[in-house]
């Protein structure tokens, strides 16, 4: 039972570590790291630790909901804008939201509260 703590413990502690480090990072060391694991016995503990910061790393958070408060979205936009009925569509790649690097796609509404605007 005690050989299995330590690896276990690294693992853990890599999950924890994972929101806290960048993911590309993570899988460019992991390599490197388990050769060195060859010729040192701490390698083997620092290679659990970066699998489980790796497979951390690989769970999406989710943006915070705004409720009612603006939020800037910066995005390129995947297709011309669609008009159905009172209100716009957008498909946009997210890149940043709030300052806030995101990755993924979004799709935008606006509806029109203008009269003139919704006689268009």
């Amino acid at each position: 039972m005690i050989p299995l703590f330590w690896p276990l413990a690294a693992f853990v502690a890599g999950i924890l570590i994972s929101p806290f480090v960048d993911p590309s990072s993570i899988w460019i060391c992991l390599p490197l790291v388990i050769l060195l694991a060859f010729a040192r016995h701490w390698g083997v503990l620092l290679s659990f630790l970066l699998v489980g910061a790796g497979l951390g790393s690989l769970d999406p958070t989710i943006p915070p909901d705004p409720g009612d408060v603006a939020a800037r979205v910066v995005g390129t936009l995947n297709r011309a804008p669609e008009w159905r009925g009172p209100g716009t569509y957008l498909d946009v790649q997210l890149q940043t939201i709030d300052s806030r690097t995101y990755y993924g796609r979004a799709r935008l509404t606006e509806f029109l509260d203008d009269p003139e605007l919704r006689a268009m």
